[in-house]
């Protein structure tokens, strides 16, 4: 019997005063999905909580200090021999510059219409799905 290992990733939704979500797009020499745009977020080290692990990698990902407060969805997909299990966190931010690791090529403040017309770093089926429960986003009170 084949054992599945998983993975878990954690993803921030980051919202600016007018409603629009922090969105990074890959660097092209990235090794998984290359080019497409995404949450701020990445892996959970062992023993590290969701919470901890998103401000982590926001702070690596986009130099803004960031705090998880709520569960907005969850997805599982395939990535090589790992199972996937993402979690997106609704996230507040301090102001201030975003300063993009070498993960990521650009960001932008979208609304969230625009991602279901962005390739996004997503197998479709989740993609869409994620795309569809974000439409329209709820603006956060503490952000940007």
């Amino acid at each position: 019997m084949r054992r599945t290992l998983f993975g878990m990733s954690v993803r921030a939704l980051l919202t600016d005063r007018r409603g629009r979500i922090l969105l990074l797009r890959r660097a092209a020499d990235c090794r998984h999905w290359p080019g497409q745009w995404e949450l701020p977020g990445g892996k959970a080290r062992a023993r590290e909580s969701f919470a901890a692990a998103l401000r982590r990698e926001v702070a690596e990902e986009t130099g803004l200090r960031a705090e998880p407060y709520e569960l907005v969805h969850c997805y599982q997909h395939p990535l090589g021999r790992i199972e996937i299990v993402g979690l997106v966190l609704r996230a507040w931010h301090r102001p201030g510059p975003v300063r993009l690791s070498r993960e990521h090529a650009e960001f932008a403040w979208l609304p969230s219409r625009a991602m279901q017309r962005l390739p996004l770093a997503l197998p479709p089926h989740v993609a869409k799905r994620f795309a569809d429960m974000l439409s329209p986003v709820r603006r956060s009170s503490r952000s940007t």
